[in-house]
Order: structure tokens, then C-alpha cells, then sequence
């Protein structure tokens, strides 16, 4: 069978050391990654399914363009359009054209990154994709950086902007608990009589517990997360390596932490492997998740024990909390998996930790998402939504039951705050 020729129309032709390919046409990757997603095709785990680390590659690229137009290493004009061009996959554009498999590693991942870069930079200029001789993946994008300090550089960054929203999403519970845990305590019904003493102590004591425990688990995550600032990225060209070694990681990081505020400290010695920072940061989720499945329960086991009437409003919130508890549950059960594949990781990375560094990084990834969304839906659907059920029972436990189809929506929440520290 005679396959038919790729119509110049929708497509552009890209060569490499391999040959020619076509390229479809409007597709901002290139040639390298579409020989990597053929070649390789290792899981179902796709660069764009991680916006994180897209975002972490893009922010480094763009700080790194910075400092090599400051330090006059590429024009101002290119550097210009490799700016404009990182800051739109900063925010979200363009990422369903990282293609490649996540567990191909650093040199797939990067190489994909860098050609939507130079193609994005290139349509910038006026120019079209694949006409890298104006604006190079390989030299003016990558330079002389290393791929390995870069990818796990960009895992850092991208961990820790993950775990900054987390960190916000866990101070809102901890506040909620708080201020709406004795507010219940006080208010809460049984038959028209208000709680005993006892049982308001009870009470308290169950939620000022959680409270301290979240809170707990904050300032862990902020001491691991400190950890992870420190990266190692050093422009090893000869004028880059040798003139202006310190004066590159200075400017790197101040231009890193203008987009960030991350407090990322850039340095030309070379960094102790992710391994024990990114192991230690998915037990503190593991633990995370234990504190979040037990808080849930305890909130739940206190209602059920309280109200002694099968009224509709409670038969209706009990089966919307039966959800948020399968929830909570399933992310406990996917965070403790995700720890041991990172301990795991750990332990057959001794020697060469680059090998299992992308898996044990979407491991973590995919925990803090997890516990931002159970964290999120647990303040919102329960104890932060003035139309949620929480607040009906507040408010009518000892009156006619209402109908709660509204109630049982979870809500957007508020921003969290931007400060990690």
C-alpha cells in the first residue's frame, strides 16, 4: 500500500540528523518531539497533563533568556520574543503541545518545551514555525545549560508552586474549623435542647485537635518546601562558565523569583539530587492525607452522634457527605500508593536517581493536587458554603427540615493566599 504524501498545505517539513518529517502545520512542537512521542511512547502520562512543570520549564527558560540578553550572550530582540513566548505557557497557553510521554525523562520533556518556545518566539518575530535558524531550540533556547539541572530544577520550581496553593487551601480549613467548629458547638440542637457542656467540650477538644494538626503540617511543609529553593543551573559555555559564573546565578535568581516569589536561590555548585527533599515532601503529604480522612470522620462521627432524628434534611446530608467521605478516602488511598512509589524510587535511584526522577516527581505532583482538591471540597461542601448543609443544620436542626438540592453543590473557594512563607 503506497502511503499518501503529507499535503504541504497542512504540513511543514523539519529535519534532523534522522532525515525529514512532516510536521503538521500548525503544531508549535517539532521535529525532535514528534520522534520522541513516536519512538517512545512508555505510558499514558503526557507532558500536558502536568501544568506545573510546563510552567517550571517555561519560568526557567524565560529567566534564563533574561540574564543571557543582560549579560549579552543573545540579542535583546530575541530575547524578547523568548520572553513573550515563556510567559504565554506560563500562564496556560499552548499546552497540549507538549505531546511526549512525562516518563521519557528530562531530555524528552525539555526538548519538547524548547521547541514550542522557539516556534512561539519565531511567530512573535513575524516569522513561521520551523525556521530555526532565527531563534534555535537547541542554541538559543537551551544554550549551554545542562538538561539534567534544568529538569530537576524545573521539578523543584513546579512542586513547590503546587504545594504553595496547598499550603494556602490547608490555613483556610485550619481557619474554617476553627472559627466555625465552636460556632456549631454552641448553636447545635438535639429535640430543642442545646449541647451539654460535656458534649460542647467534646466538641472543641475534636475540632481544636485538627485545627493544630493542619497547622502542624503547614510549617512542615513550609521547612521541606525550603528545601527545595536551592537549584543548581550554571551556563557552561566558555564566557558564561568562566567570566561571569556568579553574576549568572545572582541574576538567574533574582529574574527566577520576579515571576515566582518563590525565594529560589540559584548556585554554580552542584545540588544533592531531589530524592530526599521529594521523599521527605510525600510523607508529609501521606500524613496530610491520614489527618485530612481522620478529621472528616470525626466531624462526621460528631453529627451522627448529636442527631437523633431521621429527618429529610439529614437523610439528604448524610448521603452528600457519604460522597465527600469516598473522596477524602480514595485521595488517602492514592497518596499512600504515590509515597511508596516515591520510596521505592528512592531506593533504586541510589546510584542514578535521574533514571526514576520523573516518577517519583509525578508521584508527588499527583498527591499534592489530590489533597488541594479533597482539602478544598472538605471547607467548602462542609464547613464554608452559607447555602451548604453544614449551615442548615446550624440553623434548623430543631425545625422543619428544608430541601437541600442547592445545598449539596461545592462551591468555588476563595483564592488562597500567594505567599508560600
Amino acid at each position: 500500500m503506497i502511503k499518501k504524501k503529507p499535503s504541504r498545505i497542512n504540513h511543514r517539513l523539519e529535519k534532523d540528523g534522522l532525515g525529514l518529517k512532516a510536521i503538521p502545520k500548525s503544531a508549535l512542537y517539532g521535529i525532535r518531539t514528534v520522534r520522541a512521542f513516536e519512538s517512545l511512547p512508555v505510558s499514558t502520562v503526557k507532558l500536558c497533563e502536568l501544568p506545573d512543570f510546563i510552567s517550571s520549564m517555561a519560568i526557567i527558560r524565560r529567566s534564563c533568556a533574561q540574564t543571557n540578553a543582560q549579560l549579552g550572550f543573545i540579542s535583546a530582540v530575541k530575547s524578547r520574543a523568548i520572553i513573550e513566548a515563556c510567559d504565554e505557557l506560563i500562564v496556560g497557553a499552548h499546552h497540549e503541545n507538549c505531546v511526549v510521554d512525562f516518563l521519557q525523562g528530562s531530555l524528552s520533556s525539555l526538548e519538547n518545551v524548547d521547541e514550542v518556545v522557539a516556534n512561539l518566539a519565531l511567530l512573535n518575530l513575524g516569522r513561521q514555525c520551523g525556521e530555526y535558524e532565527f531563534i534555535s531550540p537547541q542554541v538559543d533556547i537551551s544554550g549551554a545549560q545542562s538538561a539534567h539541572q534544568v529538569y530537576s530544577a524545573s521539578i523543584r520550581i513546579g512542586l513547590l508552586m503546587a504545594t504553595r496553593r496547598l499550603i494556602g487551601e490547608l490555613r483556610f480549613l485550619a481557619d474554617e474549623l476553627g472559627r466555625n467548629g465552636s460556632i456549631f458547638a454552641n448553636q447545635f440542637k438535639v429535640s430543642g435542647q442545646r449541647l451539654t457542656d460535656a458534649q460542647k467540650e467534646q466538641w472543641n477538644q475534636k475540632i481544636l485537635f485538627h485545627c493544630l494538626y493542619i497547622r502542624g503540617q503547614v510549617e512542615k511543609l513550609i521547612t521541606c518546601s525550603q528545601a527545595l529553593t536551592v537549584i543548581s543551573m550554571v551556563n557552561k559555555s566558555p564566557a558564561g562558565y568562566q567570566d561571569s559564573e556568579l553574576k549568572y546565578c545572582e541574576m538567574t535568581s533574582r529574574n527566577i523569583n520576579e515571576v515566582t516569589k518563590l525565594g529560589i536561590i540559584v548556585t554554580s555548585d552542584e545540588v544533592a539530587p531531589n530524592q530526599i527533599d521529594i521523599l521527605n515532601l510525600s510523607g508529609i503529604l501521606k500524613s496530610i492525607a491520614v489527618g485530612l480522612s481522620q478529621c472528616h470522620q470525626d466531624l462526621h462521627d460528631m453529627i451522627v452522634q448529636f442527631v437523633n432524628e431521621r429527618s429529610t434534611t439529614l437523610i439528604a446530608s448524610e448521603q452528600s457527605y457519604a460522597i465527600l467521605g469516598t473522596l477524602v478516602s480514595q485521595v488517602l488511598c492514592e497518596v499512600v500508593g504515590n509515597d511508596v512509589t516515591v520510596a521505592l524510587a528512592s531506593d533504586v535511584g541510589r546510584t542514578h536517581y535521574a533514571h526514576v526522577e520523573s516518577v517519583a516527581a509525578w508521584s508527588t505532583l499527583k498527591s499534592v493536587c489530590h489533597i488541594e482538591s479533597a482539602t478544598t471540597a472538605l471547607r467548602t461542601h462542609f464547613l464554608n458554603d452559607s447555602s451548604s448543609w453544614w449551615q442548615l443544620l446550624i440553623a434548623n436542626i430543631a425545625r422543619s427540615p428544608r430541601d437541600l438540592a442547592s445545598a449539596m453543590q461545592i462551591t468555588q473557594p476563595s483564592s488562597p493566599g500567594s505567599s508560600l512563607f
